[in-house]
């Protein structure tokens, strides 16, 4: 009961305090870089024979949400092509 009461409570915003999560590269988190895997969100290097993509300044709502509840974002997850598919391949960083 008491873990019910500190989750329900509007004093205790914190309740995903100290949880690691990731969050699915079809969404801004700030600090990490979005590509929603595909090459058109980055820049490609020759030089490097890389692909560069800028960190975000912001958060998308869900993953503001996610840090006021105490949440620690540790990173993103592979996703396909924009998001169409079922599988986690893409250009980018492949499966």
């Amino acid at each position: 009961a008491s873990d019910d009461s500190f989750i329900s409570s509007s004093k205790n915003n914190d309740w995903l305090r100290g949880i690691p999560m990731a969050i699915k590269d079809l969404e801004d988190a700030q600090g990490f870089p979005t590509t929603k895997g595909c090459p058109i969100y980055g820049t490609y290097n020759d030089e490097s024979t890389s692909w560069h993509f800028d960190n975000q300044t912001e958060d998308a709502p869900y993953v503001h949400r996610l840090r006021k509840a105490g949440a620690i974002i540790i990173g993103k997850t592979n996703t396909p092509e924009l998001g169409a598919g079922c599988h986690s391949y893409n250009p980018i960083f492949g499966t």
